[in-house]
């Protein structure tokens, strides 16, 4: 596992390329259309002076979002946005984002919405579902702009019903304590372990067992 993950979504949106590119090179204009936000509405959000230009940029802080930084870097007129993503909380990481633009000849534009980097090493089992879990972000996010620039578009709406119950979850597990460098070292050489058990023991990676099988395993 490398870690590495990439997403690309994509949305045809009913407006000129020019408008989409203002729309989304202007900070300012996220908390109108961002898949998180909606999440948390009163998030710490600052800006720099100039967040609608290369070099510009803002930052987040909240209870359930987390936080971290998000900067341009570099505009290619109006076509492509390239930015840089930093993440500083639930976990440290930086990553590459950047947008496309491409006018369709019936005056809509495709718009392209790309993120590619690596999860820290703790966090790299989390690389596949990274991908699942920003390509719905991304989702929403498109058509919420899109909702912001076409006037008759139709908007997402999420409700939130509060805490839900899970049924029981099983556990393969290798017990440890220590310090976080050794946890890495011995990461390395457990998880090849709890691969060959699940393999020798015909058990799913799923979180699933084979039916009849309900005992938790632990090492």
């Amino acid at each position: 596992m490398d870690g590495g993950f990439k997403v690309r979504r994509s949305l045809e949106i009913g407006t000129s390329r020019k408008k989409v590119f203002d729309k989304v090179r202007d900070f300012r204009s996220w908390p109108d259309w961002s898949p998180w936000l909606i999440h948390e509405p009163d998030t710490t959000l600052i800006y720099s002076d100039t967040p609608d230009q290369e070099g510009g940029w803002y930052t987040w802080d909240g209870r359930i979002v987390g936080a971290g930084k998000l900067m341009h870097q570099k505009f290619t007129g109006e076509e492509r946005i390239e930015q840089q993503i930093e993440f500083k909380r639930p976990f440290k990481s930086v990553s590459k984002v950047w947008w496309e633009f491409e006018p369709k000849d019936d005056g809509t534009t495709l718009v392209h919405w790309n993120m590619a980097g690596k999860m820290p090493f703790l966090f790299r089992f989390m690389a596949k579902k990274m991908t699942v879990y920003i390509s719905k972000d991304y989702d929403t996010g498109l058509y919420m702009l899109r909702g912001e620039l076409e006037a008759d578009a139709e908007i997402p709406r999420i409700s939130f019903d509060g805490p839900a119950e899970l049924p029981d979850q099983t556990a393969l597990s290798i017990h440890f304590e220590g310090h976080l460098e050794a946890m890495k070292k011995v990461m390395m050489e457990d998880f090849p372990k709890l691969g060959r058990y699940i393999d020798e023991n015909n058990l799913s990676a799923t979180g699933h067992l084979p039916q009849g099988r309900s005992e938790q395993y632990a090492f």
